[in-house]
């Protein structure tokens, strides 16, 4: 059983490491788009360099752009709050709105939103962690699977440093 459990927490590293490296700097280049995540982030013309992982980003017209509406697009963003109490749901309709109030302000950015968005993410590779794990151990060992698998990830994170 532990040879099966650090198979998969190998799979799962390989997978995330390198197979998976550029779709999750996507995501994080993604967050730039977030009014929220703008607040905290402290953007700049280096900060934009991450959008260069999407192909329609890749384009120093397109960052120049997207770098001379920052100080507006900060401006607009400080203005923002996460709606008191909200799920998931309701900050993302939040969002929505902050981007369809000030579409006229900052075009550019507007533009690289409607693009974003529609970047499909996939939970794949961590389901098939999950079904490798769950192959792995009987009914009976759940509860052991879930004491070992917190043990394995204190030990992996406590090597690490």
């Amino acid at each position: 059983d532990l040879q099966c459990v650090q198979g998969a927490i190998n799979w799962f590293l390989r997978k995330f490491n390198v197979e998976l490296e550029i779709p999750l700097r996507a995501f994080k280049a993604a967050r730039l788009m977030d009014p929220l995540f703008a607040q905290q982030a402290n953007l700049n013309a280096a900060t934009l360099e991450q959008l260069r992982v999407f192909p329609f980003f890749n384009s120093d017209e397109v960052l120049q752009n997207l770098a001379e509406e920052l100080p507006a697009y900060a401006a607009a963003a400080e203005g923002m709050e996460a709606p008191a109490g909200a799920d998931f749901k309701g900050t993302a309709e939040a969002k929505l709105q902050f981007w369809q109030r000030n579409a006229a302000a900052l075009p550019h950015w507007a533009d690289a939103v409607q693009k974003v968005v529609l970047v499909q993410p996939s939970s794949a590779a961590s389901e098939r962690v999950f079904s490798i794990l769950k192959s792995c151990f009987h009914e009976q060992q759940d509860n052991a699977l879930t004491d070992y698998l917190q043990a394995a990830v204190m030990l992996r994170y406590n090597h690490r440093g």
